[in-house]
């Protein structure tokens, strides 16, 4: 990422990002001086490299940046591995087959187990948008993401509460 991006400065960019994800993020900038480096750090950056760069080195900090990255897996109850950086789930060191969406709400499950989520707060954070009432897609994919994980459980894991919404419960 850039400092100097049209529109939008390239460390509100970052700041924004991480607040909703940790994926790698390595600033790419003219902008060289002490205080951006420390600033671009601080506001979520993993990694800096000022302008003019050496492809090579560009393409050996990726790839240690990604290496990093999958050994912050989170183990939840020992039973669900989340790769946030690769995108993938584990469950018992197999990995399940998720699409987009599903991974999303996983995701969205995962980092708030227990907290019950109405389909409004689902709908705000995989899409940026509150759901119409009659729009069941929500239920839809919870529905596909409860059949992908059932095999793996005893009984339901994300279950609805009635006029609420829905919670990721995991037991041992």
């Amino acid at each position: 990422m850039d400092i100097g991006l049209p529109g939008i400065d390239g460390l509100e960019v970052c700041k924004r990002v991480r607040q909703n994800s940790n994926i790698p993020i390595i600033m790419l900038t003219a902008a060289s001086d002490d205080l951006d480096r420390i600033l671009g750090l601080e506001l979520g950056s993993d990694d800096y490299m000022g302008k003019p760069f050496n492809p090579r080195e560009l393409l050996a900090r990726v790839k240690a940046l990604l290496r990093r990255s999958e050994v912050k897996e989170e183990d939840v109850d020992n039973n669900i591995v989340m790769n946030y950086a690769a995108r993938s789930a584990f469950i018992g060191g197999q990995e399940l087959e998720l699409t987009g969406t599903e991974f999303d709400l996983l995701s969205v499950f995962h980092k708030q187990i227990g907290t019950v989520l109405s389909r409004d707060e689902i709908g705000e954070l995989l899409h940026g948008r509150k759901v119409d009432p009659l729009d069941r897609s929500i239920d839809t994919i919870v529905s596909r993401l409860r059949h992908k994980l059932s095999g793996h459980f005893d009984g339901e894991i994300i279950q609805s509460v009635r006029g609420k919404g829905y919670v990721l419960l995991l037991k041992n």
